[in-house]
């Protein structure tokens, strides 16, 4: 048995995960690290951390990395291209039949991630490592050497949308590492409901809990529900994260205060994606 869980959130982007990410890892026993996920990707290493220093020269990162990549039986590009077969919805079938019977290749990308894993547990010192990657495919591959707990957040489509209509323009400094510029309603519409299908499964495969962002952000104390090592009054406190990569620009911020919403608004959204919006929340209220 590890001495250490996953607390995994799971879900689309844009639907508060890094600042879920923030909160569970206020607790005493906890880390937040962010989108685990993507320290594969290219330049990940010229990225900032939420301390502000470049994840190259982090007191935190750079020592986790230096020990893992020590440890790897094999080098940083061959799990790269392992991620890259197992990562994403696109793999979500396959990581799931590998979790169930195991190859080779399964095995050795799960047990480089466990090293990885257990190097974060040894720096922090934390039980709970927080890992916000949202993918539903990595469940699977965390679950194979660690206990997981999984968080399921279901945004509503015209929250998504509306968010999926900004211009992000990428600002290294200010923790924006990719640029996002605004995208169709079909691709929304598409990756909105096979990323909820896959993370559905997910959930109900490892009895994760579901949580609603509209009902979160009216009523921060509901979070206490899905983490219980918060603090009396955690939703009272201000945010921020000693070491967190990846995720929204909102971890480089000074530390932060949840913002109670009682109206939601799409202002981005036209009167008809308004109106095919509100359908689809219709058709999918589970997810809404």
């Amino acid at each position: 048995m590890k001495p250490y869980s996953v607390k995994y959130i799971s879900g689309y982007g844009h639907s508060g995960t890094t600042i879920l990410d923030l909160v569970f890892g206020s607790a005493e026993d906890s880390i937040s690290c962010g989108e685990l996920t993507h320290f594969t990707r290219q330049g990940f290493f010229e990225e900032y951390c939420s301390c502000n220093n470049q994840i190259k020269e982090c007191s935190f990162w750079k020592p986790v990395f230096e020990n893992w990549q020590r440890e790897m039986p094999f080098t940083f590009d061959e799990y790269k291209s392992l991620r890259n077969c197992y990562e994403g919805n696109k793999n979500f079938l396959k990581t799931a039949l590998n979790y169930i019977i195991p190859s080779k290749k399964f095995k050795l990308f799960t047990h480089c991630t466990e090293l990885f894993y257990d190097e974060i547990h040894r720096a922090s010192g934390k039980k709970v490592i927080v890992d916000s990657s949202k993918s539903s495919s990595r469940v699977f591959l965390l679950a194979s050497f660690a206990p997981v707990s999984v968080i399921h957040v279901c945004r509503n489509f015209r929250g998504v949308l509306n968010s999926e209509q900004k211009d992000v323009k990428v600002d290294l400094e200010n923790g924006i590492e990719v640029a996002s510029p605004p995208k169709r309603f079909s691709k929304v519409l598409r990756d909105w409901l096979i990323t909820n299908a896959t993370c559905t499964v997910a959930r109900l495969i490892f009895s994760g809990k579901k949580l609603y962002f509209k009902q979160w952000i009216q009523d921060p104390k509901l979070l206490a529900k899905y983490h219980a090592s918060l603090s009396d009054n955690f939703e009272r406190q201000a945010f921020k994260a000693p070491h967190m990569i990846a995720g929204n620009a909102i971890r480089m911020k000074p530390p932060q205060k949840l913002r109670r919403i009682t109206v939601f608004e799409y202002n981005r959204l036209t009167s008809t994606y308004r109106r095919f919006g509100l359908l689809i929340e219709w058709i999918f209220p589970f997810w809404s």
